[in-house]
């Protein structure tokens, strides 16, 4: 029999409902609601009820008298619950359903009887009891209990084999195994799963087969049978799918195997989806563990930032449900992502907090695990003595049958901060110890956090060899875990925060190449600096030359399309918000919808490289050696300088066409620190007088290239930078020991470049295209302003929040300190200097409303040789993809329109243009990530199809931009001179002038790509 009950009828006040006998009711219960049944029943009559639920229900059985005979609860961790008893007396049994949180619930009650019992019935009874006994012994907790409630599973499960009875045996047989595996005796887990498996497909119960292809996933996870375990996973998320009942408790499971196999990039997908299931199930414990669990792996991946609404969110349930172990779990992991974040004392805050309900909790692994990171974290803070208690601490915690990387991991980071202390010997001692049990380890993940501190730690006591042996597996981790990454920003995130496993890596082979400097050791370095270098950006001009979305389902491309729109709508939301008083719980929900969108919007990018037949076709780009480098890029006029910071040295490699030499520098600290003070001097000439700022370039010129002498001649420079370095355009730093005091550029042509092997694949890309057919493209002098004297409509005033039609524009403005945009005059006459210069007939201007987004994106601009924007410019360092380009933001009649060209804009462009010039404030900066240089605008017109960008570190003068501009372009176009050497020409011409000499005026303009 069958029935529904409707739960928006009242209920325990009205007469209970009749209860199907033999049959299932269905009743799907919102919150607080309840529901009562009516069962009739003979003395001694047997009456069975299995109740399952999607959230948390309770259930209570009374008699006539209001004596209760059975009771219990559903809740997030179970989802169902038996009963059996025998009438007491005859007349009518009281059946009363509850929600017991603010979720709605989809309640089911299957019902055997009532009867007289059977003698099948009575075992049935018995076999209940037994397993309610297991139950109570194992929740007690106690050794001696839990072996006693293994025996009464045993017997439960013996009584019904003999009944015969599927369900109850499934249920039995999935408690043993999971009880076999926590005892570790896999074989018996494993053949009481499968054996589980197997009767649940032959149930009329179709809900225990997902729970049981859930748990046996689980065990082949434990031994790391992981393909077994996916293959589980897919099923089970196939079948509640079907359901529709706790599918994110199958993603859940799925996303723990593909992360166990490295593929983490779609296990961060299934836990988004798991996440929004769990949401929508209002399932507060799974979306707790989902997102603890998708926080770990955005972290791991690079992704700190995006971690922490996760585990923030998983925090506060833990904290609301008293589970100190989970909230002492989620407080370490809140930690390693600040680690990740570069905010030690974030990271310090967070691990001493994890201590107080680790220690509450009495799990020694996790406590231990958060006093190591404590220690390692008081260690890089340079509290060596407070380390050492620490990590000593962690060590008694973990006990002496603590796993062996465990042990090594302890025992090296209490090593390390012995050899701070001054007590070399005693660390030596430890770590020969230590390094032969732990090198017939197989290391993986959490082992290679053993690695990393004994090749510190022998790195510091002088054993170079062994240390980079070590270390270099470490980097070899990395590098196998970064090719099963999808997406360049996950890929470019993840090595940032394997950051410092490059450098120890890179400081080893100097140290060595200053033992042994005729053994190669400073080749292997600069091949290391260029593996750690620009990567995704490698990818991403691969990528660009085929179309990734041919071939991809039309409903993921417009996926693509409502999500960016959607993403687009909830920033001019948040504008709308700025732009009045709001409150800072208005900003918080906002702020969420955004990231939320945001990830959904990665998790869709991530997906259509899966399903692109031609994205799936691609390889990922290997990064040249000095040999290749040699030969296949470099010219004898050229050389290569490129620049590798380190903890705590760094180098300077010099690269010719026959040469290499290795220069050591001082740490990274020290450089970055000089760079910043020059680039104060430069991009604001009120921070420091003419001496002071002579002083400071002399500086840091010194500190670069004093080594280097005279062996630079006259040649071309290419540089290569990373960090602060990146900021100074070096090309105006001066030529050191130089009798006459002049920059690197009146000797040398100089060009930059995010990586040495980013040149062999954009000269790839240009070799493949056909030549441009026109010369310039030119927009500039667009229109802000409504009250403009160029708008002919309606001039009347506007909401302010109104003048700037993107969000992203705003957000853009203030960080670039510019509140309102005023018309640049000079742009016009720039613009028209070009066109003059260049030829109407082969020229295209876009000035005032033309000068627009619409015409920005027109594919007739792929024609162009060269490609000039001339207006302001906004960096987003925290958000790069919000910087950008304002074009006209108002139409002809003074409306406000979309005028924002932003980097997701310019990924979409498709140009042939052997010159993008961004005549603008700041487009040569963005967000600075480590290994990638700034993910920015010349990134992005790379990607489109530029062989190579002009673009500006700081906001410069219009005047004297305007000035630069049109000497450049007279170089280029009148006197045929290569971008590099015409760049060079316009900005010695203005240093060697009286008025625009200050490197504020000149220096900020930089070409990145192809010298030639």
């Amino acid at each position: 029999m069958f029935s529904l009950c409707l739960s928006a009828l009242p209920s325990f006040a009205q007469t209970p409902e009749p209860l199907a006998a033999d049959g299932v009711t269905e009743c799907p219960l919102e919150p607080g609601a309840t529901r009562a049944y009516a069962l009739p029943v003979h003395a001694g009559d047997f009456v069975h009820l299995w109740l399952h639920g999607t959230a948390p229900a309770s259930l209570r059985i009374v008699d006539e008298a209001g004596k209760e005979l059975a009771a219990g609860e559903l809740n997030w961790e179970s989802n169902d619950h038996h009963f059996a008893l025998l009438a007491p007396a005859a007349g009518t049994l009281r059946v009363e359903l509850k929600t017991l949180e603010p979720a709605p619930s989809n309640l089911r009650l299957k019902l055997t009887g009532p009867r007289q019992p059977t003698p099948a019935d009575r075992k049935k009874l018995e076999g209940e009891r037994l397993f309610d006994d297991f139950i109570a012994q194992v929740t007690a907790g106690t050794p001696e209990g839990t072996q006693k409630g293994l025996l009464q599973l045993e017997a439960a499960l013996k009584l019904w084999d003999e009944l015969n009875d599927a369900e109850e045996q499934v249920t039995a047989l999935l408690n043993l195994g999971a009880m076999h595996g926590a005892f570790g005796d896999t074989q018996r887990a494993t053949a009481e799963l499968t054996r589980a498996i197997a009767l649940a497909r032959t149930t009329g119960e179709p809900r225990l087969l997902p729970e049981a292809l859930e748990v046996l996933a689980g065990e082949m996870q434990k031994q790391r049978k992981l393909d077994e375990a996916l293959a589980l996973d897919r099923e089970s998320v196939e079948l509640r799918g079907k359901l529709h009942d706790r599918e994110a408790i199958a993603l859940y499971s799925l996303g723990a195997s593909l992360s166990f196999l490295d593929r983490v990039s779609e296990a961060i997908e299934a836990y988004s989806v798991g996440l929004e299931k769990a949401r929508a199930a209002h399932d507060p414990l799974m979306e707790g563990r989902i997102a603890e669990n998708r926080a770990s792996l955005l972290s791991a991946s690079g992704s700190p930032e995006q971690a922490l609404p996760d585990l923030r969110a998983a925090l506060d349930f833990h904290r609301k449900n008293k589970f100190v172990l989970g909230e002492g779990v989620v407080l370490n992991q809140l930690g390693n992502a600040y680690i990740l974040l570069d905010d030690r004392d974030e990271a310090i805050r967070h691990y001493r907090a994890a201590l107080i309900p680790l220690r509450e909790a009495h799990d020694p692994g996790w406590l231990s695990h958060a006093l190591s990171n404590l220690a390692a974290s008081l260690l890089a803070d340079h509290k060596p003595q407070e380390a050492f208690d620490v990590i000593t601490e962690a060590l008694q915690v973990a006990g002496p049958n603590a796993a062996v990387q465990v042990k090594g991991s302890y025992t090296a980071i209490l090593a390390s901060a012995e050899i701070e202390l001054g007590r070399p010997a005693q660390a030596r001692e430890r770590l020969r110890a230590l390094v032969p049990e732990t090198d017939r380890t197989e290391y993986r993940g959490a082992d290679l956090t053993t690695l990393r501190y004994i090749a510190h730690a022998d790195h510091l006591l002088g054993d170079d060899d062994e240390a980079l042996r070590l270390a270099q597996r470490v980097v070899d981790q990395a590098e196998a875990q970064r090719k099963v990454l999808l997406g360049d920003g996950v890929r470019s995130r993840f090595l940032s925060s394997r950051r410092l496993d490059y450098r120890r890596v890179l400081e080893i082979l100097l140290s060595l190449h200053q033992k042994h400097p005729e053994q190669g050791f400073d080749q292997r370095a600069f091949g290391l600096s260029e593996r750690a270098r620009a990567r995704s950006l490698l990818d991403l001009l691969e990528e660009g030359q085929v179309d990734i979305r041919e071939g991809v389902d039309p409903a993921l491309l417009q996926h693509e399309r409502d999500t960016v729109k959607q993403l687009s709508q909830l920033a001019k939301e948040q504008t709308r918000l700025r732009a009045r008083p709001h409150t800072d719980a208005e900003t918080a929900r906002l702020d969420k919808q955004l990231f939320d969108q945001n990830t959904e919007y990665q998790r869709i990018e991530a997906e259509l490289r899966t399903k692109s037949p031609r994205y799936t076709a691609l390889t990922q780009p290997e990064p040249l050696g000095v040999q290749a480098l040699q030969r296949d890029v470099l010219d004898d006029g050229t050389l290569l300088l490129e620049f590798a910071l380190g903890e705590l040295k760094s180098a300077l490699f010099v690269v010719g066409k026959t040469s290499f030499a290795t220069y050591i520098l001082p740490k990274r600290a020290e450089l970055e620190a000089a760079a910043r003070e020059v680039y104060a001097a430069w991009s604001d000439p009120g921070t420091a007088d003419d001496r002071e700022r002579t002083r400071r370039e002399a500086a840091l010129s010194k500190l670069l290239f004093g080594q280097v002498g005279q062996t630079l001649g006259k040649k071309r420079l290419v540089f290569v930078s990373e960090g602060a370095l990146q900021y100074v355009p070096l090309a105006s730093l001066p030529v050191p020991g130089a009798k006459t005091p002049r920059p690197l550029l009146a000797d040398h042509e100089i060009v930059s470049l995010p990586s040495a092997s980013t040149l062999a694949l954009l000269r790839k890309d240009t070799a493949a295209r056909a030549p441009a057919e026109k010369l310039v493209a030119v927009l500039a002098d667009p229109v802000f302003d409504p009250h403009d004297a160029r708008v002919t409509g309606d001039k009347s005033p506007l909401d302010p929040s109104k003048l700037l039609a993107s969000a992203q524009l705003t957000r853009s403005a203030k960080e670039s300190g510019l509140a309102t945009f005023e018309r640049l005059g000079s742009t016009r006459r720039e613009a028209d200097g070009i066109i003059a210069l260049a030829g109407k007939e082969r020229s295209f201007e876009a000035l005032d409303f033309d000068a627009s987004l619409a015409t920005a994106q027109d594919p007739a601009l792929g024609r162009y040789r060269f490609l000039h924007f001339a207006s302001h410019g906004l960096l987003d360092s925290r958000h790069p993809e919000l910087s950008g380009i304002v074009l006209s933001t108002v139409d002809r009649q003074g409306k406000p329109q979309e005028g924002f060209l932003q980097l997701h804009d310019i990924y979409n462009l498709r140009l042939s243009a052997d010159l993008v010039v961004l005549s603008a404030c700041q487009t040569a900066l963005g967000g600075d990530v480590w290994g990638e240089g700034f993910v920015g605008l010349v990134r992005g017109f790379m990607y489109a199809g530029a062989s190579r960008v002009v673009a500006s570190a700081w906001k410069v003068p219009d005047r004297a931009t305007s000035e630069l501009m049109e000497r450049f372009y007279t170089g280029m176009l009148s006197k045929k001179l290569t971008p590099a050497a015409a760049l060079r020409e316009a900005q010695l011409s203005l240093w060697r002038s009286r008025k625009l000499s200050h490197p504020h005026d000149w220096a900020s303009f930089t070409l990145q790509g192809d010298w030639k």
